[in-house]
Parts: structure tokens; sequence; C-alpha cells
């Protein structure tokens, strides 16, 4: 799937937070001659490509779904076949909620719940 502009921006101000030691995007400007202490924000307007394929990469070394993180903490916990938990995320604590839930039944359809960042979902 490919990234989204809202996704550009919010995982980019991410990278920034990190600082720019380890910045993909003022390596790359760098190496194109820019200096400067706004390097990355000239370099990004004059090649927009790279830019964004920096901040694609940086997303999916950094961003860990809700399937990631449960396994990570329960590691021998049963799963479907595409490792998917057998529970809910609500269940788990993940949701205030199910989004998926009708009117008091629960609708194990849980597979897009999971794949969905954890930092989308969870401010913990």
């Amino acid at each position: 799937m490919a990234i989204t502009a809202g996704e550009v921006i919010k995982w980019k101000a991410r990278m920034c937070l990190n600082g720019c030691d380890d910045c993909e995007i003022l390596k790359e400007a760098h190496k194109s001659g820019i200096k400067g202490n706004f390097a990355c924000e000239i370099f990004c307007a004059q090649n927009p490509g790279v830019a964004l394929q920096a901040v694609d990469e940086y997303k999916k070394q950094h961003g860990k779904t809700l399937a990631q993180d449960f396994f990570e903490k329960y590691p021998n916990a049963p799963a479907r076949g595409s490792l998917i938990p057998t529970v809910c995320p609500y269940q788990c604590g993940y949701e205030d909620k199910c989004p998926k839930q009708k009117i008091g039944v629960m609708v194990y359809d849980c597979e897009q719940c999971w794949y969905r960042l954890l930092e989308d979902v969870c401010s913990f």
C-alpha cells in the first residue's frame, strides 16, 4: 500500500523529532550539495520523490502494527494462518471499544484492525 500525503507529513515530523544526525533526507541533501539548517526542507521541495522514498522507508522501519506488538508481548499466543491473533484488539486493551461491534455482539473479523499501526491507535 502506498504512503498517503497525510502519512508523509506525520512520519516526516516523527523523523524530525529524532534529530538530524541519522536523517536519510538530510544525508541525501548533503550529498547533493545543499547545506544549512533548512537543507532538508529545500531538498524535499526540489526532490520530492527521493524525500518520499526516505520517509516511506523510515515508516517501514519504525512503524509497528498491533499484531507485531501483541506477538512481541505474547510470542506463544495462538494465531490464525496469516499471523493474526485469535482475539480482538479490543479484548487485549488496544481499543476502548471494538470498531466492528454490533449492538453488543462481537464481530471477529479483526484482521484489518491488527494490521493498523500501534502509534495510530494507542497512546501508551
